[in-house]
């Protein structure tokens, strides 16, 4: 091969100088070939469920179902849906029977059932066998919940067949009321609550009557029960005369109290092997 001098080299070529003192024309070695991917290997044909198990046994492809579907002769029939049994316990626990009818009224609103309509007499029957009513009380009661074509004469009708039939009287309510409120309340707090209930001023001192202790031994056992020890100096005095005021008790029956003039023989309790 034939070199060429150094006078006659060409601007933009590259030139190495070598031990000789030439100069040699720089060329650029030819790229080397990629190397070749190797080949895919060719899929393994895949095994249908026809080939293996045969075509009766075969499932039936989404088109097939729809194209059987549609040429079934269609149902005119309604499906009916149904029904889930009641939850005896959906409700929040609630002893108040009013407010029990209240939520059973709503929700039997909700599901667009309207209870059967009850006249005054049994919506009185109702009330009273929860319990005792004054006339008085019960009769605010029905004018509350007054419905379309009902009139006050209407209820009061209707407290005249309860208290002939013997469902609401207002001596049985004072009797009742007095020999409950009897271990707690005075007799000035007790004849205040009848009062404002509506008994009559007689049939409340009727039942006062029949309260079988005196109110200086009922104010001994609350006064027991709260406090258990006499007053060890003016604070502890006032504090408990106080108290018993609130609940009704006479001036008279709190000094007899706090003096130690009242002697109520304890009651034996008896071991009933518990």
């Amino acid at each position: 091969m034939k070199r060429k001098s150094v006078d006659n080299w060409e601007e933009g070529q590259l030139f190495v100088f070598g031990d000789d003192g030439e100069v040699l024309p720089y060329t650029e070695a030819p790229p080397e070939p990629a190397p070749e991917a190797p080949a895919a290997p060719e899929p393994e044909p895949e095994e249908t469920f026809e080939a293996r198990w045969g075509a009766a046994d075969a499932p039936r492809s989404a088109e097939a179902f729809l194209a059987e579907r549609s040429e079934r002769p269609e149902r005119t029939g309604r499906r009916v849906r149904r029904r889930e049994p009641e939850d005896p316990f959906e409700f929040e626990y609630c002893n108040d029977p009013e407010e029990w009818e209240r939520r059973a009224k709503e929700k039997a609103e909700k599901k667009g059932r309207k209870r059967p309509k009850r006249s005054l007499k049994m919506r009185a029957a109702a009330a009273l066998a929860r319990r005792e009513y004054t006339r008085k009380a019960l009769r605010e009661k029905l004018l509350r919940g007054l419905e379309e074509g009902e009139t006050e004469a209407d209820v009061d009708e209707a407290l005249n067949d309860m208290e002939r039939w013997g469902y609401l009287s207002d001596e049985r309510f004072a009797k009742v009321r007095a020999r409950n409120k009897a271990s707690v309340l005075g007799d000035r707090r007790i004849r205040e609550e009848l009062r404002r209930e509506g008994v009559a001023q007689e049939t409340a001192k009727i039942a006062m009557n029949e309260i079988a202790e005196p109110e200086n031994v009922r104010c001994y056992r609350l006064w027991k029960r709260r406090f258990g020890e006499l007053p060890a100096d003016r604070k502890e005095r006032e504090k408990q005369i106080r108290y018993l005021l609130y609940r009704g008790f006479s001036m008279s029956s709190i000094d007899d109290v706090l003096r130690g003039r009242v002697i109520v023989e304890e009651e034996e309790v008896t071991d009933w092997g518990l």
